[in-house]
């Protein structure tokens, strides 16, 4: 498995990803939404361009990918996330996985990154 190192954008972006799932969806909703986000990055940890992994275009080799494609890798009591909604943004360098972002599916992602 590669290491994983986050940009502060994406600290960011995690820390207010699970607050406002907090806030509108309450405390178990959130620990099976950051189960999501920690198996999905095991997951590009483990092989960067897995099925559902693409180029982001015109960024280089920076890669993007839904989080819907792990949501029955990560139950949490029985139950998966049903309608995640949002795009890890990262690269692989120097068989390191660098994570720039993540951003919601509803974002313009090239203003983002």
């Amino acid at each position: 498995m590669r290491p994983l190192h986050r940009s502060s954008k994406a600290i960011d972006d995690i820390n207010a990803c699970l607050e406002w799932s907090l806030d509108k969806f309450g405390r178990l909703a959130t620990e099976r939404y950051a189960e999501l986000l920690s198996v999905s990055l095991e997951e590009i940890c483990n092989d960067p361009f897995t099925i559902g992994s693409e180029p982001f275009p015109e960024m280089g080799e920076i890669r993007l990918i839904h989080t819907k494609h792990f949501r029955k890798l990560a139950p949490v009591e029985g139950l998966i996330v049903k309608n995640p909604r949002h795009f890890l943004v990262y690269q692989e360098l120097d068989n390191k996985i660098f994570l720039v972002r993540i951003l919601h599916d509803n974002m313009e992602l090239e203003e983002h990154v």
